[in-house]
């Protein structure tokens, strides 16, 4: 937004409700900025503050400075803007002022209509694993508390999904599950809600869906608490959606190369020689969507993985979807992995 536009979203404090109302309904976004004779921000006025006023019968030549909100959100221009999203998710906010170091306005932020929505569906994120691949750092602590950029893996996971409107967790927990307890609590740090269902043996990821109680109202996403993702999740619900699936699997696209000629054998003769061939493969990216009907396919309490799943909703020729992840993908499973973390969180990926 340049300074022109700008100037459609201040007025002075010395304004009258009535011209507050004007720059509301001038700029478009609900909102009016303060400024002083200084050209410092002092509060802001939006849309519905209007209408409470109006309810209160206060009269639209009434000054502004006298009903605006002086205790108002802003980011700081010195602070990275990737972390204003979440923010602004977390707080409920539509629109942001940024504000430079004389709190004048440099700038605007805004969330459209889809990135505001905030979704029913629940998130179950698998996080009691034992993460053996990544001793000794996981003997003490648990694979998704591991810290990347200062932040535990988990805690990454979490905030993408709140930057994506979802703010329903529910944390599956086996090994070292206090510290993630103790991190975490019921989420209200996040703007969430978080719950936690307690694995006492070992279950594998569909099994713990079996202990869900209550069982989600609506269709929900599963993903393993060691996957680091920019996958568009909303995406993968309405996907699910418009296939009609019972699960759907997001898939990511693998290839190796065989460093190798590979010969083609047909009885003794050779029929064919590929130098150094490039296969592809589909690979499980550990995140699905499920409708709450699938659970009734678990015995309650009883050892299943995903696979094992999937291919029982299968042979009972159900839809089970899969869903293409474009997007930067990184299983955290590995020390090679682990060491990549860290670039990928700063948007490397």
């Amino acid at each position: 937004m340049n300074q022109a536009d700008l100037s459609k979203l201040t007025i002075d404090e010395r304004s009258s409700l009535r011209e507050a109302l004007e720059s509301i309904e001038r700029n478009h976004l609900g909102i009016a900025i303060v400024q002083n004779s200084k050209k410092e921000i002092v509060g802001v006025i939006t849309d519905p503050d209007m209408r409470r006023l109006f309810l209160k019968g206060i009269e639209l030549s009434a000054p502004t400075n006298e009903y605006c909100n002086r205790d108002f959100h802003f980011w700081d221009e010195s602070r990275p803007r990737d972390g204003a999203k979440l923010y602004m998710r977390q707080k409920r906010i539509r629109h942001m002022p940024i504000l430079g170091d004389a709190k004048q306005l440099v700038g605007m932020l805004s969330l459209d209509e889809d990135e505001f929505l905030i979704r029913d569906n629940e998130v179950v994120i698998m996080a009691g694993g034992l993460g053996k691949r990544l001793r000794p750092y996981t003997e003490d602590c648990p694979k998704p508390m591991l810290l990347v950029e200062d932040k535990p893996i988990l805690e990454h996971i979490i905030e993408d999904f709140v930057a994506a409107g979802f703010v329903k967790f529910r944390i599956c927990l086996n090994y070292l599950g206090d510290m993630i307890v103790g991190h975490f609590g019921n989420g209200s740090k996040w703007g969430v809600d978080i719950s936690y269902v307690r694995e006492d043996k070992r279950l594998g990821t569909a099994g713990a869906l079996s202990l869900l109680d209550p069982v989600p109202d609506n269709d929900f996403i599963v993903i393993n608490g060691d996957i680091l993702s920019r996958v568009n999740y909303p995406r993968l619900i309405e996907f699910h959606k418009e296939h009609r699936s019972c699960s759907t699997m997001a898939v990511r696209q693998y290839e190796y190369n065989i460093p190798f000629g590979v010969v083609e054998i047909r009885g003794n003769k050779i029929a064919n020689i590929k130098e150094k061939p490039k296969n592809s493969y589909y690979v499980n990216a550990g995140i699905y969507c499920i409708s709450p009907g699938v659970l009734d396919s678990l015995e309650g309490g009883v050892y299943c993985d995903m696979t094992t799943l999937l291919l029982r909703l299968i042979e009972k020729n159900e839809t089970v979807g899969a869903f293409p992840v474009h997007e930067d993908w990184l299983d955290v499973g590995r020390h090679e992995d682990f060491d990549q973390a860290g670039e990928f969180v700063r948007g490397a990926g």
